[in-house]
């Protein structure tokens, strides 16, 4: 694309003509081999494989939304101050993202002063460019002064507690001055137990934060408290908790406070030292929870001692749709006592993270009748102890017209030909799952042409990864990949194509849920103002909470519960803003036990959603 002279790549490169400075810079990694891009700038080198950024810098400056600067090291300051000399003209800038970089306090402080007028910037992300204490009284400045700001990440720096004290009491100024910051990452930094205490104090009863990251910060039991403080004030808004990577020796105080809790959805304590005891007090605290919609509690080596607190949770959190316990020392034993409990009550799990356990066939086979019922949408069993006869199983169980599967990962396991056959079976008749990872199965040809023939009859899975490095890794000749890759392609054009059909705002299913891994990155917690309406974060199950508070509501002559629908159709119609749209939702009858069709009309404004119910003519019993 030709670059436009008012643009931020135009007007960098203007100036440095003028002033004989050179645009370029030395990048310590690889080019993109398969195009012939030549950048023309250091910002250009920094976004080498994000054409689309490009694009934006290359077009009107005035049009600008966001600056991104990942792994920018040994910037001549000449350069930097030009940049940031063009950045003042980017008046719609609305992020800013700095990562793996090493710039100077000097550059961070004029880089901050660019911006400093800039009345539309929302997000603020440092990560990993070494930020000091004497730097965050600069950070505080543009916090303070930022009315739009909502994000603010500043992890993996090298912030004491005294950082955390100025940054946090900024947040505080700034939200009682009318700001809306909703998220707060700075895990990974040195503050400890006395910087999370001072953050703590600071942020208590602030119901705009909404993301609260405190991972790797060296929590004591005092530290852990102020949390625990933090989330029992009636006005705590966090929905969004992460403690990963701190030993949490004493817990009893935390969870006693979280059994107050409404607002928690999604709680990280991967990484945490939890033992039995702890897993079990955690499960009694959970007991009634109607609010936790994600647990982490992967890399706690606690064993299948723990299965029955597991199962406790499973089944005491009315809302938990997804769980991970990755690298936990379970066995096929935990497994089997987990899911008789989840066939004695009913549950919202919908999505389980396993790899890295000690699951045989016996386990995988009693996970596919969970598939078979269709409780389960979302499975990772990467890296367990599974075989083609487990894989052979559990396929055939999926064939069951309930099943609701659409995310399998099986990376790691040595299912072969054998199991790739069944693979390529279930493909043919499935209409539900979209991604599946093989990689290091110890796929060849056999196997990788049985996946193909079953794609053939296939039009919904979108993503297979099926390479591989380790001794089992999958030996598939290159044409035979290009005819499968080219399926997949052809399988997410259709249905590009077909979401154009049916409205070019309904949004991707990878959007609608996400697999395993939710918790191994940053994530943005978005909520409406007056009523947050949000898929589970694996499943199709529709959650209602906000401004609907009890547990049984009433329409006409029957009474369900808001939090749990048991079906939807056409949800992703609904997503134009100002504009109705009626969806058939089916609710239970909780005291009647009959199933009940709803017309759900929901009318979308810029601060949230409102809808209503009308009872359709003719109910589905």
């Amino acid at each position: 694309m030709k670059t436009q002279y008012n643009s931020l790549c135009g007007l960098v490169q203007s100036m440095c003509q003028s002033q004989k400075v050179n645009p370029l810079i030395k990048v310590q990694r690889k080019q993109k081999a398969e195009t012939n891009f030549q950048p023309q700038n250091f910002l250009e080198q920094l976004n080498e494989k994000n054409q689309d950024l490009i694009h934006e810098y290359r077009t009107d400056i005035g049009r600008l939304t966001q600056l991104r600067l990942p792994g920018a090291k040994d910037i001549p300051e000449e350069l930097w101050q030009i940049m940031c000399n063009c950045i003042q003209s980017a008046s719609n800038l609305k992020e800013l993202h700095l990562s793996q970089t090493n710039i100077t306090p000097r550059q961070l402080q004029t880089l901050i002063a660019s911006i400093q007028n800039h009345p539309n910037i929302e997000t603020l992300e440092i990560f990993s460019a070494s930020i000091k204490d004497d730097q965050c009284t600069c950070i505080a400045g543009f916090i303070q002064q930022a009315k739009n700001l909502e994000q603010i990440k500043l992890s993996d720096n090298h912030i004491t507690a005294t950082g955390a004290k100025i940054i946090s009491f900024a947040i505080r100024q700034a939200i009682g001055a009318g700001a809306r910051i909703k998220t707060f990452h700075i895990g990974g930094n040195d503050i400890g137990s006395a910087g999370v205490q001072q953050i703590c104090k600071n942020l208590t009863g602030m119901i705009s934060i909404q993301s609260l990251g405190l991972r790797n910060s060296s929590l004591d039991e005092a530290s852990l408290n102020s949390v625990a403080d933090l989330l029992a004030h009636p006005a705590c808004g966090v929905q969004d908790l992460q403690l990963r990577k701190n030993n949490l020796t004493k817990i009893e105080y935390f969870c006693s406070k979280l059994m107050l809790n409404k607002s928690v959805r999604v709680l990280e304590l991967q990484d945490t030292g939890l033992t039995v005891q702890q897993i079990t007090l955690l499960g009694y605290s959970l007991s009634r929870n109607s609010c936790l919609h994600a647990l982490n509690l992967s890399n706690n080596p606690f064993g299948d001692v723990a299965a029955q607190a597991l199962a406790q949770i499973i089944t005491g959190c009315e809302q938990l749709t997804t769980l991970s316990i990755d690298s936990c020392d379970l066995t096929s034993q935990s497994i089997l006592i987990i899911l008789n409990q989840i066939q004695v009550k009913k549950v919202s799990l919908a999505g389980i993270s396993l790899q890295k356990n000690l699951i045989n066939n016996a386990g995988f086979a009693a996970l596919g009748q969970a598939v078979a019922a269709g409780q389960l949408t979302s499975l990772n069993v990467a890296n367990n102890l599974i075989t083609h006869d487990g894989m052979t199983q559990f396929c055939q169980l999926a064939t069951s017209p309930n099943c609701r599967l659409r995310h399998l990962d099986l990376t790691g396991n040595v299912i072969g030909n054998i199991g790739a056959e069944a693979l390529g079976r279930l493909l043919s008749g499935n209409q539900t799952i979209l991604r599946v990872f093989v990689t290091d199965c110890s796929l060849g040809e056999q196997g990788a042409n049985a996946i193909l023939q079953g794609l053939q009859m296939n039009q919904n899975l979108i993503c297979m990864a099926y390479g591989g490095q380790t001794k089992t890794q999958n030996l598939v000749s290159k044409p035979l990949r290009q005819l499968i890759d080219n399926k997949l392609k052809q399988n997410q054009q259709n249905q590009q194509q077909r979401q154009q059909i049916m409205g070019n705002n309904m949004p991707m299913p990878d959007l609608i849920e996400q697999p395993p891994g939710l918790f191994d990155f940053e994530r943005q917690v978005k909520t409406h103002d007056e009523l947050y309406m949000p898929f589970g974060s694996f499943g199709s199950t529709l959650s209602i909470n906000g401004s609907i508070n009890s547990s049984i509501a009433q329409f006409g002559q029957y009474n369900f519960d808001p939090r749990r629908v048991l079906s939807y159709q056409s949800f992703d119609q609904v997503v134009e803003k100002e504009k109705q749209k009626e969806v058939p939702f089916v609710f239970e009858d909780v005291k009647k036990e009959e199933k009940v069709q709803f017309q759900v009309q929901f009318q979308f404004k810029e601060k949230g959603s409102r809808f209503k119910l009308s009872e359709k003519n003719e109910d589905e019993k």
